[in-house]
């Protein structure tokens, strides 16, 4: 039998769980608290940052009963998750709380059929009906349009929760129905912090190194960080035994990144125009079966932070990096003129979109080390 995944194992299942979203938490616990309930709710954001969790979590606050020492008689700001009300919600049987994959059902005839016609009649085992539309971006005009008059009126026994990554393609018609929320992507360090917890209650060392690597390449997404703290968990096993520990250099051979020390070997090549350096490490990060599209992602990341420390607009703390990459950061950048960063950058950025499904990634890569270090490439 299939096993339960991190990232589905330690789904928050209170507001007191969830991680960097203290906006969204705090005024939807007051307006519980209060008693002053909207109808339709959008949640907008990245992907990975807890939309559908959260979403799930005020389904079980507007339907939760309490316990037998502190029974529930409405909505509450926090969820028990101990009545029968919260734990059907939890397992998904919940009559009364439907969730619908707008990507999967565009179709108007399909609103119609799971909601538009049957948005009228009472819960039948909680005290609100709640439909939450996922990716709702993705829904037909016509679905919207029939969507539209039920969440103009809708019965005062339904909740709407709308939930997408894309906000700018729902009518302005839908939207102005709403209360919006928004969701933001994870700091470097929640999401190191996060990973390193659930690694310890796994019984997994996860050194720091492999943390910061990990939440670095999950780009502000927790759901992707904990696929990759559970990838790198395999990778680790000793002939099936339970992982014990996780290094830097284990996750950045699974994920094919070339770290922290080659980009800055790279950027010392480019400021010493030395081609046979640059080429000789391209060669040695191949050999290694590093991937060259993210090569192409992490060189293009440390030239955007190099650019920002020549301009005075970041530090330490806005970057979020250890004080040893700051100060060869800031060493490097002293070396390098604003106008030659810029230029790097283009190179890059024109070289990552020539990466993708490119047969001759190596020859590509090849060509802009040459142009970059060469004095009489052009």
């Amino acid at each position: 039998m299939a096993s339960v995944s991190l990232f589905q194992k330690y789904r928050s299942q209170k507001f007191e769980d969830l991680v960097g979203q203290e906006v969204v938490v705090k005024t939807l616990k007051n307006s519980l608290a209060s008693g002053r309930m909207a109808n339709v709710y959008l949640f907008c954001g990245p992907r990975g940052t807890g939309k559908t969790s959260t979403a799930r979590i005020l389904a079980k606050a507007l339907n939760c009963e309490g316990t037998a020492a502190e029974p529930c008689q409405g909505p509450t700001a926090e969820p028990c998750c101990q009545c029968s009300a919260c734990r059907a919600i939890a397992e998904g049987s919940c009559l009364d709380v439907l969730e619908i994959d707008a990507a999967s059902n565009t179709q108007v005839d399909k609103i119609r059929e799971f909601i538009v016609d049957k948005v009228q009649f009472a819960p039948a085992q909680v005290r609100y009906k709640v439909y939450i539309i996922d990716e709702v971006h993705k829904l037909s005009d016509s679905s919207f349009n029939a969507l539209l008059k039920t969440l103009e009126e809708p019965p005062k026994h339904v909740v709407f929760i709308l939930a997408t990554t894309d906000p700018e393609k729902i009518p302005a018609t839908i939207i102005s129905r709403c209360q919006r929320y928004n969701f933001q992507r994870f700091t470097l360090q929640q999401t190191v912090d996060h990973i390193k917890d659930i690694a310890a209650k796994e019984g997994v060392q996860l050194d720091e190194l492999a943390a910061e690597l990990i939440a670095r390449s999950s780009e502000g997404s927790m759901r992707d960080a904990l696929v990759m703290l559970e990838q790198a968990m395999f990778f680790c096993c000793q002939q099936g035994d339970h992982c014990q520990q996780i290094g830097g250099e284990d996750v950045r051979g699974l994920l094919g990144l070339a770290g922290a020390e080659a980009i800055q070997e790279l950027v010392s090549g480019f400021i010493a125009q030395d081609c046979s350096r640059v080429l000789n490490l391209l060669n040695s990060l191949i050999n290694k079966g590093r991937n060259l599209s993210k090569l192409a992602a992490e060189l293009l990341d440390y030239l955007r932070q190099m650019m920002l420390i020549c301009v005075k607009a970041a530090d330490q703390d806005s970057l979020g990096v250890t004080d040893n990459y700051f100060q060869e950061l800031v060493k490097r950048s002293q070396l390098v003129k604003l106008g030659t960063i810029l230029s790097w950058i283009g190179s890059i950025s024109e070289l990552q979109r020539s990466l993708s499904g490119n047969q001759s990634a190596r020859l590509a890569w090849e060509m802009v080390l040459l142009k970059l270090t060469a004095p009489m490439a052009g």
